[in-house]
């Protein structure tokens, strides 16, 4: 059953702390409920995170490392936009899946049993297929977000949800990225033993590729582990977020 509300709107003033609400209380005070400074509650503007300040290539992978190394600090500084996050939901897979085209489609010019043909319709449909697998999870667990912060009592609507959904996606580079460098690094490893008799039954192959379904097998748990705690530690951080209040705009004076 969800908590009651007793907050007008998402820019309702509420101590980040306990949630109680703050607004018309004197700033130079305390929350009456947990004792934590008001001023330590106030919205402030949010640097936001790499990509969020210069959307590049570069930008997106210091976002990614800020993920994996800093996720508080990542949590605390991106600009809570739900068009942001469903848009870095939706490219996070695409590109890390780019990369691992670019890896996988020099093999059919190297082999003589692979065509290219064949590699890119093959690595087409898979990226394709992990695309829609990766944003569908993301969008499932921007609504898992919502559902838990409902019945909790805490304040994270859409924007909130997404933003932590979006950025946790990150998560989901590991699989292609480790799966990649296996079966690259194999087929150039046996390209560079045994060429001419590099086919599928070579002993390398088959030995790379079980790896690879390893490599798949062994990140897919830690893939999702770190999505899950991204988001987890997200609501915690993000219960009763502040935002600052858009500025109401007044409506043009006629001109005389």
């Amino acid at each position: 059953m969800a908590k009651p509300t007793p907050w007008k709107d998402e820019y309702t003033l509420l101590c980040q702390a306990c949630g109680y609400v703050l607004e018309g209380l004197d700033l130079d005070t305390q929350c009456p409920e947990c004792g934590k400074s008001i001023e330590e509650s106030l919205a402030k503007d949010r640097p936001g995170t790499p990509w969020q300040r210069k959307a590049s290539i570069l930008s997106m992978i210091k976002t990614w490392y800020l993920v994996f190394r800093h996720p508080k600090r990542t949590i605390d500084e991106m600009r809570i936009d739900e068009a942001d996050g469903i848009g870095f939901a939706v490219i996070t897979p695409l590109l890390a899946m780019g990369i691992f085209s670019l890896a996988l489609l020099p093999i059919p010019f190297v082999s003589k049993y692979i065509s290219l043909f064949g590699a890119v319709v093959g690595v087409g449909v898979v990226s394709v297929m992990y695309w829609l697998l990766g944003f569908t999870y993301s969008a499932i667990a921007s609504g898992r977000i919502r559902f838990a912060a409902k019945r909790r009592g805490y304040r994270v609507d859409r924007e909130v949800s997404w933003a932590l959904a979006g950025y946790a996606s990150t998560a989901l580079i590991l699989i292609p990225l480790a799966v990649g460098t296996v079966i690259v690094t194999g087929f150039f490893l046996g390209i560079a033993i045994d060429r001419d008799h590099l086919d599928r039954d070579h002993l390398l192959i088959i030995i790379y590729r079980m790896l690879a379904w390893n490599a798949f097998l062994f990140c897919l748990p830690i893939s999702l582990v770190v999505f899950e705690v991204f988001t987890y530690i997200g609501l915690r951080r993000c219960r009763y977020t502040n935002r600052i209040r858009p500025q109401e705009t007044c409506p043009n004076e006629p001109r005389g």
